[in-house]
């Protein structure tokens, strides 16, 4: 077992060598991205403002009547101290799924295939990060 592991290692530095990967930009950084946040509190507005738009559009196309955005969170590496050159933005967009349907999972199946869609066809940056859209259960 022990030489499975070794070899194991060995493969994968050699893959990971071969990729050209720059590992040291996945460290924890000492401020938020200042390409994207105001301060330690608050997004820039004209970001915070792209987003919203964003959000607002992707549902828009939907044409979903009688949904209504309950909140749009941006999450993930960008939004915290772990952001780097490999960064996305994450906005989640949410609603109450029920207000769609009852039967929640069809929903959350059509909303994903719709967000995949979307994001697919729309390459949106925003200060070079790609923006993928996420329509999350206000339950969630």
């Amino acid at each position: 077992m022990i030489k499975i592991n070794e070899n194991w290692q060995i493969f994968v530095k050699q893959a990971l060598d071969d990729m050209n990967l720059d590992f040291g930009s996945l460290q924890a950084q000492d401020n938020l991205n200042p390409d994207v946040w105001e301060d330690e509190n608050s997004l820039k507005k004209e970001i915070l403002e792209r987003l919203y738009d964003i959000a607002k559009a992707f549902m828009e196309n939907l044409s979903i009547p009688r949904v209504n955005i309950q909140d749009v969170t941006f999450t993930g590496s960008l939004a915290n101290y772990t952001w780097s050159k490999y960064s996305d933005i994450d906005l989640h967009v949410i609603i109450n799924f029920s207000d769609i349907d009852e039967n929640i999972d069809l929903v959350r199946d059509y909303l994903g295939i719709a967000g995949r869609e979307w994001n697919n066809k729309h390459k949106i940056t925003i200060k070079g990060y790609e923006v993928e859209i996420y329509v999350q259960d206000a339950s969630e």
